[in-house]
């Protein structure tokens, strides 16, 4: 299915998804952005940034050191959101609860569900292995960035000391 196009900048189309993502962006002042009259001025949000994007092309500003300063600092920022990100997601997915320990601590604790829960052991094991995911991945977690301290040296500033070091 083609997408719905709302209007077009040059050969630019500007689609309804356009402005359903914007939208999502604004979170709760979407509110004020509801209906046609809301799509309509979502849509002419959209067009006025084309048409500043295409001026600002058209003038080189990309080609300026302060935009390429800039440029730099959050590809340098995003950069290294997106390393950490990854790390973690990398560290994280290395965790495991295999099904014998999740087996194992349902028996062990049967006696803490109740008879409607046991009646659904499968829903309870599903329960159970997603906590002790979580609690094991949290641990992962803590332990490795207290192990990466021994490596990478931290200090931590009392308050006192926070404002010196800000008045040097």
């Amino acid at each position: 299915m083609d997408e719905m196009i709302l209007a077009r900048v040059g050969e630019r189309a500007i689609t309804k998804q356009e402005v359903e993502e914007l939208r999502k962006l604004l979170g709760e002042q979407a509110e004020h952005f509801e209906g046609e009259e809301g799509d309509s001025r979502l849509l002419e949000e959209i067009i006025h940034q084309e048409l500043l994007y295409r001026d600002a092309m058209d003038k080189k500003m990309d080609e300026e050191e302060e935009f390429q300063k800039q440029l730099d600092a959050q590809i340098a920022m995003m950069k290294k959101q997106l390393l950490q990100q990854y790390a973690l997601q990398k560290l994280l997915s290395a965790v495991q609860v295999l099904p014998q320990e999740v087996e194992e601590y349902y028996h062990a604790n049967e006696e803490h569900f109740t008879e409607e829960e046991k009646a659904d052991p499968d829903k309870q094991k599903s329960q159970i292995y997603m906590q002790l995911l979580l609690l094991r991945q949290q641990a992962t977690y803590v332990n490795y960035t207290t192990s990466l301290e021994k490596t990478y040296p931290v200090t931590r500033l009392n308050g006192t000391e926070k404002k010196e070091e800000e008045h040097e």
